[in-house]
């Protein structure tokens, strides 16, 4: 049994609470749901457009260990505008993946391909982070009726992400196969907590301590965090150019993020790759730019979805 395959029955004991109890949050009559494909089974909120149909669909994937949860007013403010579905990372929250699920980027497209393909959702703003963007952009590439325009945050290439896996997890704990299970499963906690300590500057570190609780609150419902799958994942992945390029991306990077500046993160180096994206900088945010500085992040998602 290998170290993936090996972090599936570490978590049992978690898919097994998850399974028990109710998919979660609702939100103005929306209830959660868990949205099964071949790969895993995702903890999903789809909230209808308030002011009734409507052909816009925003899709939100939190950055782990971020949940549904923390993104509850955002969706509220945005299905304004448009039918947003908030569906947790597979590996991460509520959302946990079946057997044979690499945590690679080929993983990650096969469910969402089935996931957008369920939900019918055609010509979506669709919300990355992170490690989580790189399978956003094959995704999105692959795929251009299902994606008009790829927002991605803290999202930077291959070797710069590498580089700041080794950075995070300094003493190889994580990035260890089998040491990495093992360790991510007695930790959890302690890991997430320390997690949003360090990953947001002074200037927004205020919201830290509720969004820490929340997350803490979606493993003790039955949530993961196979922090350790991701990261030997990435570690295995080869740089090389994309064969084709989403619609439209725009790269969000907030320049206070302590846990890529520990490193010297070059911030904008997807654009090697990626050279027609957008790059914006949101100056004094940390590594969660959208639930840091919605003022100015939900204004961009609005004009994502109004474009022609």
């Amino acid at each position: 049994m290998d170290a993936i395959e090996m972090s599936r029955w570490l978590w049992a004991d978690r898919r097994a609470r998850a399974a028990r109890s109710e998919a979660g949050p609702t939100l103005n009559g929306a209830k959660g749901q868990f949205i099964e494909t071949r790969g895993a089974s995702l903890r999903t909120l789809i909230a209808p457009q308030k002011n009734g149909a409507g052909d816009k669909t925003l899709v939100i994937v939190p950055d782990p260990p971020n949940v549904i949860e923390q993104y509850l007013p955002i969706i509220d403010e945005m299905s304004n505008h448009a039918r947003v579905i908030c569906v947790e990372t597979p590996g991460f929250g509520q959302s946990f993946v079946k057997s044979g699920f690499r945590f690679d980027v080929p993983s990650y497209c096969e469910v969402f391909d089935e996931f957008f393909a369920q939900l019918e959702i055609k010509d979506a703003v669709l919300d990355m982070a992170c490690l989580g963007g790189f399978a956003g952009v094959a995704f999105s590439a692959a795929r251009p009726e299902r994606v008009r325009h790829l927002m991605l945050q803290q999202t930077v290439s291959i070797s710069q992400a590498q580089k700041w896996a080794a950075g995070t997890d300094r003493m190889n704990l994580i990035r260890r196969p089998y040491v990495g299970q093992f360790f991510m499963r007695a930790l959890d906690h302690v890991v997430a907590r320390h997690w949003y300590k360090v990953a947001m500057p002074p200037a927004t570190s205020a919201i830290a301590p509720k969004l820490a609780e929340e997350a803490i609150a979606g493993l003790d419902r039955g949530g993961c965090f196979c922090l350790c799958n991701a990261y030997q994942a990435l570690m295995a992945t080869p740089e090389k150019p994309y064969a084709a390029s989403p619609r439209k991306v725009t790269i969000v990077w907030g320049d206070s993020d302590p846990t890529h500046n520990l490193v010297a993160t070059i911030g904008d180096s997807l654009k090697a790759f990626l050279p027609e994206a957008e790059f914006v900088l949101f100056e004094n945010c940390g590594h969660f730019p959208m639930l840091e500085n919605p003022q100015r992040y939900l204004p961009m998602l609005r004009a994502a979805l109004d474009a022609a």
